[in-house]
């Protein structure tokens, strides 16, 4: 048995020589039997094994030899102990809609989809949409270099980004005296980016509450406790 399906749309390789294949009917993995060999193993994922949808249109190996990959409407996908997870726009990503990721020589995730450009430290999400100067968010491709990121747009040619002018300070949070009626406490806070590098009306934030799920990421500044 071989790869998924004659139809591959990319092809990348861990550090290893493990090679990992996007294809019509989901993710093929071949693992050669040592460093020379030209015989290997095959693994595949498919839904049966955890895949949202089967056409993966991207997937890389990124310098950690994690894997990422996506199939242009469930997200970012990614691995946890061989099982496919995915990143979504509740998580912080900008549109489902993910076409291409890309690695920089930082270790930071580029990824374009069908609404802007989200970069991803592993950590946090920088988000850069038609508010921050992009002509056309529907984005194919997209190559990261030093200076600068270069974007194939759908119908608007290639749109370059100047890196420089991208910045990584840190959100400040102010919150408000908690409002205590009966059983109902609420929360109010307002966010403020780094000298107004991003206006505060467009600024997401999230919350949750010990260890519930977290809430989705929006521009609302209030949250209602109830029995506290």
């Amino acid at each position: 048995q071989g790869v998924l399906s004659g139809r591959v749309y990319a092809v990348d390789a861990a550090s290893n020589g493990t090679l990992w294949f996007a294809t019509l009917h989901g993710l093929s993995k071949w693992i050669p039997d040592n460093a020379t060999s030209m015989e290997g193993s095959w693994q595949h994922w498919t839904r049966a094994h955890g895949l949202r949808y089967e056409r993966i249109y991207d997937v890389i190996v990124d310098r950690n030899d994690h894997v990422w990959f996506c199939d242009q409407g469930s997200g970012l996908g990614y691995f946890e102990n061989s099982q496919p997870k995915y990143y979504t726009t509740s998580d912080g990503l900008i549109s489902n809609a993910v076409w291409e990721i890309k690695e920089d020589t930082s270790g930071k995730l580029w990824i374009s989809t069908r609404n802007g450009i989200s970069l991803f430290d592993g950590n946090k999400w920088y988000n850069i949409g038609s508010s921050d100067g992009l002509t056309n968010t529907r984005l194919w491709s997209i190559i990261p270099t030093n200076e600068f990121v270069y974007i194939a747009t759908y119908g608007d040619g290639i749109a370059i980004l100047k890196r420089k002018k991208i910045s990584s300070n840190p959100m400040k949070l102010i919150f408000t005296q908690p409002l205590f009626r009966d059983n109902i406490t609420q929360v109010d806070w307002n966010a403020y980016a780094y000298w107004g590098e991003v206006p505060n009306e467009r600024i997401e934030t999230r919350y949750c509450l010990d260890y519930e799920q977290w809430s989705k990421w929006n521009t609302v500044r209030t949250a209602s406790f109830f029995d506290l």
